[in-house]
C-alpha cells in the first residue's frame, strides 16, 4: 500500500464538521486505510467523505455491491494487514452479521458504525435507536461485543479512534451505535495534538520473537498476536471449531468449549479495562436515568454513564457506551475409510508428463480402489504412513512432489487421503493449483509467501485451510470473493487464487463473482464446475444442465445454465478460460497464465461427481473429454452438444489497483491541503 501522508490527516485545533465527517476523520487518524461500503440512509455521507479522503492519505476506498460483500471485504483487508471500516444502517446492519459472528470467532479486529434509523424491516430513516438488541444478540453467542455511542459530533471523531483502538488491542470486531441525529448535525470538533492521541496497533508475532513455524494463530495468549497475509506465517483463518494453530478439527465438545469459553473470556474477563462509566449526582438520588446516545443529550438530571472522561477519548455523557456483554501424480483424492469403507484413489507416483492431454490414471475414478493399506510400522510418522506403501502393481512410491505444499499433519490426524469423496476431481484441480504455483516459484522467482488461497463453503472449500500450508482463508459461503477484494485492497502485491465451486460463485456469491471480474481485480478465480451442490446432497445448481433430474429437480431441470466463461467475459475479466479435470496440463498452463496476468482471471474446470451422478467414475471421465470441443471448433455441427473448452479470451487493461494507484498519486502531487 502507499506509504502515509500523514500530513494530510486533519490537523489539531476547532473545526466545524458534519458527525459522518467526524467518523471519517476519527478512522484515518486512528490509521484506517481501507474503507468498503454501500450506499444507505442516514450513513451514505459516511461513505462519501471516506471517499474523499482516503485517497489522500494513501489508503484505498471502494464502493462494494452490497453490504455484505463491504462487511466480508472488511476480512480480507484485517487479515492482510489493514485497519477497515465500514458504515451502514438498521436494514444493511441485518445484512451483516453473519460476517460479525465470523468476524468474532476469527478474532479479526474491524469497525462497523452503524447509523441507526427505526424499523422493523427496511424501516424509516429517521434517527431511532432500534438496533441496540441485534448489537448485543444478532451473532450466534460464540462472544461479546463491544459497542460504542456516541452522542455528539465530538464523540464521533472520539470514539472511532477508540472502536480501533479496542478492535486491535482485544483482537475483535467492534460496533459504533450511531443515530441519524449524530450522524447529520454540525457542531464544533476539538482535534487534540498528536502527542495527546492514543492509538493502538495489533501485536504481531514477530514483534514477539515468535517464529513463522512456531506460530499458533489462535494461540500464545488470551489475545494471540495477529500475523498478516504474506509475511511468511501461513496463517489459516476459518471459523469452524479449531486448534489453535488453526487446523480444522473434527468436533469435539470440548475443543468447541475451549474455543468460544476464551474468546468470551478475554472480553468478560477485562470489563473493567473496556467499559467506560461515567456517574453524576447520584448522591441522596432516588431514581436513576440511564441514556444511551443521542437521548443523553437531553440529560438534565441524575444519569448513569459510561465514558473516557477526556476529550481524546469515549466521554459521551448519558448513555452506556462500552460493552454489551453476554492417486495419480496429477490428482489428490481419496477419503478416510471411516467414512466411505474404502479409500479412494491415493495413488501419488509421479511418472514422466505426457506430450500431450491424456486422462490420467486415477485410482478412485477410473480402476478399482486399492485394497486397505496394512498397519503402520511402530514409530513411523503418520504423515509418512500416509503418503508411503506400494501403487496397485507392487511398486514402491515415491513420494508426491506437490507434498512440500501441504500441512504434514494436523490434529485430526494425517492430511491425505483428501476427505473427498471416492472419483472427486476436486483434489486433481487442488493438484493443478499447486503444480502452477510451483512452477511460478521455480521459474518467475515468486515467493510462497506471496500466495494466498481463498474459498467461500462447499466441496471446493475443504481445498484451502485443511490442507494448504499457505496463508489462507476459508471463509463464509459466497464471500470469497469479497474477501479478497478487501485483501488486494490492503496488499496490491499478494497473489490471491480463490477457489470456489459453480454453486458458491454462481449462485449465493453470483453478485461478486460479476462485480469482481467488473473491477478486474488482480486474482485468479479458479472455480470447480460439477453442475450440482455437491456438498448437501446434489440439488439443483446454476450450472446444472436442463432437462437433469436431482433431489430438488425431481422431474428434470427447468431453468437454463450458467455459462460462467461467458459471464466472466462480458462482465470484464482479462483473462478467461475451460478446461476439465481430463485436461491436465492445459489447466495448469491456463493457472500459470491467469496469475501471471494483471487483472482478474478466470479458470472454469469442469469436474466429475460420480456419487451424485450415480454414474462410474470411469466413465465420467471418459465423459469429460468426449464430450467437449476446442473452442475454435464451436459451432461446427459436429460440435453440437458438446461443451467448448480453451481461452475464451486474454486482453490486456489496467486493473483496478492500477488505476486507484493513478488517483492516489495525482492528488499526492497537489500539496493543496484537503478535509
Amino acid at each position: 500500500m502507499t506509504p502515509n501522508r500523514t500530513d494530510r490527516i486533519l490537523p489539531p485545533g476547532v473545526h466545524y464538521l458534519q458527525g459522518a465527517q467526524a467518523c471519517a476523520e476519527g478512522a484515518i487518524t486512528a490509521g484506517c486505510r481501507v474503507y468498503a461500503g454501500y450506499p444507505i440512509t442516514p450513513a451514505t455521507e459516511i461513505m462519501e467523505h471516506a471517499a474523499h479522503r482516503l485517497p489522500q492519505v494513501g489508503g484505498r476506498f471502494i464502493q462494494m455491491e452490497d453490504e455484505i460483500g463491504s462487511a466480508s471485504a472488511l476480512l480480507g483487508a484485517s487479515w492482510a494487514g489493514a485497519k477497515a471500516m465500514t458504515a451502514t444502517s438498521s436494514p444493511g446492519f441485518s445484512l451483516m452479521q453473519e460476517v460479525i459472528s465470523f468476524a468474532i470467532m476469527t478474532e479479526t479486529p474491524l469497525v462497523i458504525v452503524d447509523v441507526q434509523r427505526p424499523g422493523p424491516g427496511q424501516g424509516y430513516i429517521t434517527t431511532g435507536q432500534e438496533d441496540v438488541m441485534q448489537a448485543r444478540w444478532g451473532h450466534h453467542g460464540e462472544g461479546s461485543i463491544i459497542a460504542l455511542a456516541p452522542a455528539s459530533v465530538q464523540d464521533m471523531f472520539d470514539f472511532t479512534i477508540e472502536a480501533f483502538n479496542l478492535a486491535e488491542r482485544w483482537r475483535t470486531p467492534v460496533l459504533l451505535m450511531a443515530e441519524e441525529t449524530v450522524a447529520h448535525m454540525r457542531e464544533r470538533l476539538v482535534v487534540p495534538a498528536p502527542a495527546d492521541l492514543r492509538i493502538v496497533n495489533r501485536t504481531r508475532p514477530q514483534e514477539l520473537g515468535i517464529a513463522p513455524g512456531s506460530y499458533l494463530p489462535y494461540g500464545h495468549a488470551e489475545v494471540p498476536p495477529m500475523a498478516v497475509w504474506g509475511d511468511g506465517y501461513a496463517v489459516n483463518h476459518v471459523s469452524l471449531v479449531h486448534h489453535a494453530d488453526g487446523n480444522v478439527t473434527r468436533y469435539t465438545p470440548t475443543v468447541h468449549h475451549e474455543n468460544v469459553a476464551r474468546i468470551h473470556r478475554k472480553i468478560e474477563g477485562h470489563v473493567d479495562e473496556i467499559a467506560r462509566l461515567e456517574a453524576r449526582w447520584l448522591e441522596g438520588c432516588r431514581h436513576l436515568l440511564i441514556c444511551y446516545g443521542a437521548v443523553a443529550r437531553t440529560e438534565s438530571s441524575g444519569c448513569c454513564t459510561r465514558s473516557g472522561g477526556r476529550a481524546g477519548g469515549p466521554r459521551a455523557t448519558g448513555h452506556p457506551a462500552g460493552l454489551h456483554p453476554p492417486q495419480d501424480p496429477l490428482a489428490f483424492s481419496g477419503t478416510p475409510a471411516a467414512r466411505h469403507g474404502a479409500r479412494g484413489g491415493d495413488d501419488l507416483r509421479p511418472r514422466d508428463e505426457p506430450g500431450h492431454d491424456e486422462a490420467p490414471h486415477h485410482g478412485g475414478a477410473a480402476g478399482p480402489l486399492p485394497a486397505p493399506r496394512p498397519d503402520p510400522e511402530p514409530g513411523q510418522p503418520a504423515l509418512a504412513r500416509a503418503h508411503s506403501g506400494t501403487d496397485l502393481r507392487g511398486a514402491r512410491m515415491k513420494p508426491h512432489p506437490m507434498l512440500k505444499y501441504l500441512k504434514p499433519e494436523g490434529p485430526a490426524g494425517p492430511r491425505l487421503p483428501l476427505i473427498m469423496c471416492p472419483g472427486c476431481g476436486a483434489g486433481q484441480v487442488l493438484n493443478y493449483a499447486l503444480r502452477a504455483v510451483d512452477a511460478l516459484i521455480r521459474e518467475d522467482g515468486l515467493r510462497k509467501e506471496e500466495f494466498v488461497f481463498i474459498s467461500g463453503v462447499g466441496c471446493s472449500s475443504r481445498l484451502t485451510s485443511h490442507y494448504l500450508n499457505f496463508d489462507s482463508g476459508w471463509t463464509l459461503h459466497g464471500r470469497a470473493l469479497a474477501v479478497a477484494t478487501g485483501a488486494l485492497l490492503a496488499n496490491p502485491a499478494l497473489k490471491i487464487v480463490v477457489l470456489t465451486g459453480d454453486g458458491d460463485a454462481a449462485a449465493i456469491g453470483g453478485n461478486h463473482f460479476i462485480h469482481a471480474c467488473r473491477r478486474n481485480l488482480d486474482l485468479t478465480i479458479l472455480c470447480i464446475n460439477n453442475g450440482l451442490y455437491g456438498m448437501t446432497g446434489g440439488q439443483v445448481a446454476p450450472t446444472t444442465p436442463i432437462g437433469r433430474t436431482t433431489p430438488t429437480t425431481p422431474y428434470g431441470n427447468l431453468e437454463e445454465e450458467f455459462d460462467l466463461c461467458r459471464l466472466a467475459q462480458t462482465a470484464g475479466a482479462a483473462y478467461v478460460a475451460r478446461w476439465t479435470t481430463a485436461h491436465p496440463h492445459r489447466t495448469i498452463q491456463s493457472i500459470i497464465k491467469g496469475i501471471r496476468k494483471k487483472g482478474t482471471a478466470f479458470v472454469e474446470i469442469l469436474s466429475q461427481c460420480p456419487v451424485h451422478l450415480k454414474t462410474p467414475p470411469a466413465e465420467m471421465f471418459r465423459n469429460l473429454k468426449n464430450n467437449t470441443v476446442p473452442l475454435k471448433k464451436a459451432g461446427r455441427p459436429e460440435a453440437e452438444g458438446r461443451v467448448p473448452v480453451g481461452e475464451f479470451c486474454d486482453i490486456e487493461k489496467p486493473d483496478w489497483n492500477t488505476r486507484y494507484q493513478e488517483t492516489i498519486e495525482r492528488l499526492q502531487r497537489d500539496e493543496t491541503p484537503h478535509e
